[in-house]
């Protein structure tokens, strides 16, 4: 046997180096991809946070506003202003006990409700030590004719930074200005909103949001105004409102109106990743920021871990090889020899047995035991070919005799359907003859007769060529049953919601003075004979019609009813006559009728046309109802797939 130029040594030995050069790089690779996976999600998540706050923020305004609005739209207040403007006696008294009375309680968080005329003065107050002076200093800002203004007041009555929402005041008769409704709150209302207010940073945020990103010991949340000036207390920095200007690139993105994610020095001097989000209308940045180092710890740990896996991989590479060069590829060369004689043909080798219990041991006792199976194998096959071809030659005289008898039983049941369609067609002939003569004499009595017969006989009359008139229907429906029955079908995709709706517009128009309505759902389809389900579907619909002829405000509703068996449910209910449920297994039987013909007209033969329908196309169908209180009637089809 010739061996091989390239042997499995140094194959081995190039598959160690080749998978051990590329570990460094994979893990160097892998590094840089996870560091910048991190830093995108981190950033990412940074600018969620960052946008729940701003959407806290928005909110907030947006409420404060609505709610001087609300007051501003106050009909005492709008006439109280109009009468003060207007020199009336008293109206400031009135005005302020009104809004201190009505307004202020509203909120706990209000210090007070003021109203500036349009020369800028005080008109009125829930504050009665407020002074009857402009707003020249900025404490009672006006909103314009037109505008909604929100304005941060350093020093506010109260002692403390102020937040004020102003909003136009106008006349209830002319629509005409008048001025200003102005409310009041805290500036720290700020921090309660993106802190919590309990000393919790960041507990402003929504549960999910907050969830993430307690545990990050530098997290940082605050406002800054259109001066970069904090508007919230920060983390790092105590007593910072309105003094601490932040001058960072993500402060200053909020300048040109733009929003800003990614590292950057802070206030502090720290490297840190952050987000803003602007609030143009008010030239507001809000800033989310978290440490550098704290965020990104777990990739320079990272680096560290794959190091370290690094060198622990390259020491066990070199290892395996020499224990793989030693055990291994020695035997598995006399395995190769071994094999290279059974492919020639010789089943009979033997490979000497390995001392060790190894899966090279294992593999040599199976391939001694794969070589005597292959030759007692061959032994086998070519008995079995011999069963086989025995089998075939029984399976094809017995497929023949099966065709035979199949061919001469469809055969028959031809000759017997077309010995019942005949039968059908002279009795109906042979009924309908007696029927016609018996219809035809009464109908001249009646017409030669009407003069000297009295009424009792005229009555008699009348009922036989009615009854002759039913047994007619009875006929007909009888050969329509029959004839349903051996109707060849033709299996396709049939739109039960048109279908309801054709057969409804013809009800509707062959009595157009009943108060009903059907209701068909829509996209009702299912797999079968378009002819034999617009009969069932016409003996059900009409049935429904029928029952309900006594019921004003009649409805009728087709729709889907859940799955049975695989098959799509479909119900017709009303709420007409009803039956009773005591009797409900003869409704699908032919002649079975529930109430009289003096109640509802019939032949008793439509239910049962409708369950031979469905059965046919391999369905169920049955009914539920009550005296008086409508009935649903079920059936099961193949849905349309």
């Amino acid at each position: 046997m010739t061996r091989p130029a390239f042997p499995l040594s140094m194959k081995v030995l190039l598959a160690f180096v080749i998978v051990l050069l590329p570990i460094l790089v994979v893990f160097l690779i892998s590094y840089q991809r996870t560091k910048k996976q991190l830093e995108g999600f981190i950033l990412a998540d940074l600018r969620v946070h960052a946008d729940d706050s701003e959407d806290g923020v928005l909110t907030f305004i947006e409420m404060n506003r609505q709610r001087a609005v609300d007051f501003a739209s106050d009909g005492f207040v709008r006439d109280g202003m109009e009468d003060l403007l207007r020199g009336r006696a008293g109206s400031r008294g009135l005005l302020s006990a009104y809004l201190k009375k009505n307004k202020l309680p509203i909120d706990a968080k209000l210090l007070r409700v003021a109203l500036i005329a349009p020369s800028g003065r005080l008109a009125a107050s829930t504050d009665d030590g407020a002074p009857d002076a402009a707003a020249a200093d900025g404490a009672h800002p006006s909103a314009g004719k037109d505008d909604f203004t929100i304005s941060v007041v350093r020093l506010g009555a109260s002692g403390v930074p102020e937040l004020s929402f102003a909003v136009p005041v106008r006349s209830r008769r002319s629509g005409a200005y008048m001025g200003d409704l102005v409310i009041f709150l805290r500036l720290d209302e700020l921090d309660v909103l993106l802190h919590g207010g309990h000393g919790g940073h960041g507990m402003g945020l929504g549960a999910a949001a907050w969830d993430k990103i307690k545990g990050l010991k530098t997290l940082d949340i605050y406002l800054v105004d259109s001066d970069m000036l904090m508007l919230t207390e920060a983390r790092f920095v105590k007593d910072a409102v309105l003094k601490r200007r932040v001058d960072t690139v993500a402060s200053a993105s909020c300048a040109d109106k733009t929003a800003f994610t990614g590292f950057y020095g802070n206030y502090r001097g720290e490297e840190v990743a952050g987000a803003s989000m602007c609030i143009p209308s008010l030239g507001w940045a809000l800033l989310v920021e978290v440490d550098k180092d704290e965020i990104m710890a777990p990739a320079y740990n990272l680096k560290w871990y794959a190091l370290a896996t690094a060198g622990i991989t390259a020491a066990l590479l070199c290892g395996l090889y020499a224990y793989f060069s030693r055990h291994v590829v020695r035997r598995v060369a006399a395995l190769t020899d071994a094999a290279s004689l059974v492919a020639g043909g010789n089943y009979d080798i033997t490979l000497p047995p390995m001392s060790s219990n190894d899966e090279i041991g294992l593999l040599s006792g199976t391939f001694n035991d794969m070589a005597r199976e292959i030759k007692e194998r061959n032994a086998r096959l070519e008995e079995t070919a011999a069963e086989r071809k025995r089998s075939e030659e029984e399976v094809k005289k017995l497929n023949e005799e099966l065709e035979r008898r199949v061919a001469a039983r469809t055969a028959e049941l031809e000759v017997a359907n077309k010995e019942l369609e005949a039968f059908s067609y002279s009795v109906a002939h042979d009924l309908r003859s007696p029927l016609r003569i018996i219809d035809g004499f009464s109908q001249a009595l009646q017409e030669d007769l009407k003069e000297t017969l009295d009424e009792t006989a005229l009555d008699h009359i009348r009922r036989v060529r009615s009854a002759s008139g039913r047994m007619g229907l009875l006929i007909d429906d009888l050969l329509e049953l029959a004839r349903i029955t051996r109707m060849e079908m033709r299996q396709a995709r049939v739109d039960l919601s048109t279908m309801g709706r054709a057969i409804a517009g013809e009800l509707k128009r062959s009595q157009p003075e009943r108060d009903a309505e059907f209701v068909i759902e829509d996209g009702l389809a299912a797999r079968g004979d378009v002819r034999l389900l617009r009969v069932a579907l016409e003996n059900l619909l009409g049935n429904a019609w029928k029952f309900t002829g006594r019921r004003k405000g009649a409805l009728i509703e087709f729709k889907a009813a859940g799955e049975k068996d695989g098959r799509v449910v479909y119900c017709v209910k009303d709420n007409g006559a009803g039956f009773d449920m005591r009797y409900s297994d003869k409704l699908f039987g032919a002649f079975q009728r529930l109430h009289s013909t003096s109640e509802f007209q019939g032949t008793g033969i439509g239910l049962a046309t409708v369950a031979r329908i469905i059965r046919r196309h391999g369905g169920a169908v049955w009914a539920e109802g009550a005296v008086d209180a409508g009935a649903a009637f079920f059936f099961t089809l193949y849905p349309d797939s």
